[in-house]
């Protein structure tokens, strides 16, 4: 989960939308410190969830274990603190739609459609319209999904996207911070080991599979409850041994140092 945050797009998306690179600093260290509270917080509300509400509770009321929040609150402060913390969920889980439905169809908009298809050559207006049914269509499909899994847990399920995020984006983003030979190779190479195991194994994965396929569900070789243990460490290795098969670009040394000047010091090699 820690792993996998530090990956999330929604989250590194919010990265842009600061006026100057002090600001990037401030947001960096904000989220660091609310992020490390969230997660001492998590198992601390686990915890007194069944110590207050009790394990009875959960497998008559609540079986799935979605609502643990909402019965601990209910136990401590009322009906009237559970409507609060229900209103403060139904924020966070709308704040974090938006912004997951921003970066997939930003991320299509600009790389698929933009750069892959039209070779940076689309105009406004195809790239808006596109843009608009983009949405349209991951919404449908992530409305589909949820009435799917309505019977799982869905801290499960989003440990799989977690698990994406840290196998994906985490290596890429920890080497270019720390690696000086770290190069455009070893970033691709990484990338590609990384969604590919994670999907392989997130797909194999007992839990997501068991909800529609029934008996294909006993022919699965892997049941894991945590794919994250193999795939994270498949795209730091696929980056390590692109970076080392590949022939390093001449910029690479001076991009590492600009990086490396700006994230610790917060100064441009451009300003001087």
């Amino acid at each position: 989960m820690m792993l996998g945050t530090a990956g999330l797009p929604h989250i590194l998306i919010r990265f842009f939308t600061v006026r100057d690179r002090w600001a990037v600093r401030t947001t960096v260290l904000t989220s660091t410190w609310m992020v490390g509270l969230f997660y001492l917080m998590v198992p601390i509300l686990g915890m007194g969830a069944i110590a207050l509400v009790g394990w009875h509770a959960f497998q008559t009321v609540d079986p799935t274990g979605n609502m643990t929040i909402l019965l601990l609150a209910g136990a401590v402060g009322g009906d009237f603190f559970t409507a609060f913390v229900a209103a403060c969920a139904f924020a966070t889980v709308l704040a974090v739609v938006t912004g997951l439905l921003l970066a997939a169809t930003s991320t299509f908009v600009h790389d698929v459609f933009n750069h892959g298809l039209n070779r940076g050559l689309a105009a406004e207006r195809p790239q808006l319209r596109t843009a608009r049914w983009t949405a349209a269509v991951i919404g449908a499909l992530a409305i589909g999904l949820s009435l799917e899994m309505r019977h799982m847990n869905v801290a499960s399920v989003v440990s799989l996207a977690f698990v994406v995020a840290a196998s994906t984006n985490l290596p890429l983003l920890l080497f270019t911070l720390y690696w000086r030979r770290f190069n455009r190779v070893g970033a691709i190479a990484g990338v590609i080991c990384g969604l590919a195991s994670s999907m392989v194994f997130v797909l194999w994965n007992l839990q997501v599979v068991h909800f529609s396929a029934g008996k294909a569900a006993s022919f699965l070789a892997l049941h894991l409850q945590d794919p994250g243990l193999f795939a994270i460490p498949c795209g730091f290795l696929g980056a390590v041994l692109g970076t080392w098969l590949g022939r390093p670009h001449p910029d690479d040394g001076e991009r590492f140092t600009r990086v490396l000047l700006q994230s610790h010091t917060g100064i441009s090699p451009d300003g001087w």
